[in-house]
């Protein structure tokens, strides 16, 4: 795309994947969702690209870029954020009788994965987990 050329940019590579692995959870299982007010940013550090999720009246809207107003920023390298969508869960958070959701617990530990929110907004985490989750 021409700077200045008056069209609209191309979504990155993973708001299209982000998007995509939304509407296939949201086709398999309508009550994957986040209500209104989960507002979330997922960044990958190492490309310097984000991408935010709001819910909207058609589901889930995945759009590019940082959402000043997110009640949840997950901040990780594009790697750690794809192996999310793989991790097992037990009540929407990673499972810990497992070795790979013990390995995402201690990406959170050692900061890995970094997110903003996680305490003070639980449920709106538990809710994007699951509705990421390719399992």
């Amino acid at each position: 795309m021409n700077p200045g050329s008056g069209s609209v940019a191309e979504p990155s590579g993973i708001t299209e994947l982000i998007d995509g692995l939304v509407r296939q959870n949201l086709r398999r299982d309508p009550t994957r969702r986040l209500l209104p007010g989960d507002v979330v940013t997922i960044e990958a550090v190492d490309a310097d690209v984000a991408v935010s999720l709001r819910p909207s009246s058609g589901g889930v809207a995945v759009v590019d870029g940082r959402d000043p107003g997110a009640r949840v920023v997950v901040s990780a390298a594009s790697t750690t954020l794809l192996e999310l969508a793989g991790a097992p869960l037990r009540f929407g958070l990673p499972d810990a009788f497992t070795g790979d959701g013990r390995a995402l617990i201690a990406d959170l530990f050692t900061k890995r994965i970094r997110v903003r929110g996680l305490i003070r907004h639980l449920g709106t985490v538990r809710r994007l987990t699951m509705l990421l989750s390719a399992r």
